[in-house]
């Protein structure tokens, strides 16, 4: 199965096929691990395949904040093809805001409501961090 913006939200009712285990490394950042392969395919007609094995971090929320934005749930598959497209550096086709605007528009497509809700507050809040902030794991090597 390929995930795109139009049926991402009706599979992931069924079962949410995001499946990963947490690594715990004192030393590092928290780290989750996907545990079965996931494609992706862009409006753009680029594919995106995710292999079992692909480390990530969520959605990037410091622990301290975690109370109030959770790092993992609803929209953790935008968060993984965002990470994905962010290693690759955006795959040279991509620019940085591309890439944060993909996290969006994923996120927003799980949301069950194109009405004002906390889940798409939530989404716009993740977007503008990401947008803030996001340029310190896109610069590193």
């Amino acid at each position: 199965m390929r995930y795109t913006l139009e049926n991402i939200r009706e599979e992931f009712k069924k079962d949410n096929p995001i499946i990963y285990r947490y690594n715990f490394n004192a030393t590092k950042w928290n780290t989750f691990e996907l545990m079965r392969d996931i494609s992706f395919l862009l409006d753009d007609g680029v594919e995106i395949e995710i292999k079992k094995g692909f480390t990530w971090d969520l959605s990037s929320v410091p622990n301290f904040l975690w109370w109030l934005l959770k790092p993992f749930g609803q929209y953790d598959a935008a968060y993984l093809l965002h990470d994905k497209i962010y290693k690759l550096k955006g795959l040279n086709i991509y620019s940085r805001k591309q890439c944060d605007q993909l996290m969006r528009d994923f996120a927003l497509a799980l949301v069950d409501t194109k009405k004002l809700s906390l889940r798409r507050l939530d989404v716009w809040t993740r977007y503008y961090a990401v947008r803030l902030f996001g340029w310190i794991v896109w610069n590193k090597k």
